[in-house]
């Protein structure tokens, strides 16, 4: 999947295969940044390509996971511009409680089901 085919006005988080299975294993999207920054890091789907240019240059295999904004309950979703870039970033301020197709198994062919985490490439 290239960056153009992520929805413009949807919320997503940046994650290696990793950290994707232990976001699963944990039941939400908790990364340490929660911890050290008070926040997890995001992109609205039309800022995903400048992500990946300034924090993921040469990674492989990065999965464009999407947090729905509606279902954060308590945790608070703040735009802001963390770091000076003259951009606001969409920050929730805790986990992402995990979406409704998390425990689906995968598909036959061993892909993940439609709703699962897509996986991006960078420089499409």
């Amino acid at each position: 999947m290239s960056v153009d085919e992520l929805h413009p006005d949807r919320l997503y988080h940046l994650a290696t295969t990793q950290e994707w299975e232990g976001y699963r294993a944990a039941g939400s999207i908790a990364p340490g940044s929660i911890a050290s920054e008070g926040f997890v890091h995001c992109s609205w789907g039309r800022q995903v390509a400048g992500t990946l240019e300034r924090h993921f240059a040469g990674a492989t295999g990065l999965l464009a996971l999407e947090v729905d904004p509606n279902a954060l309950g308590a945790v608070e979703l703040v735009e802001e511009d963390s770091y000076g870039s003259g951009q606001a970033f969409p920050t929730p301020t805790g986990p992402s409680p995990p979406p409704p197709w998390w425990p689906r198994s995968p598909s036959p062919r061993g892909s993940l089901t439609r709703l699962a985490p897509r996986p991006i490439m960078a420089g499409c």
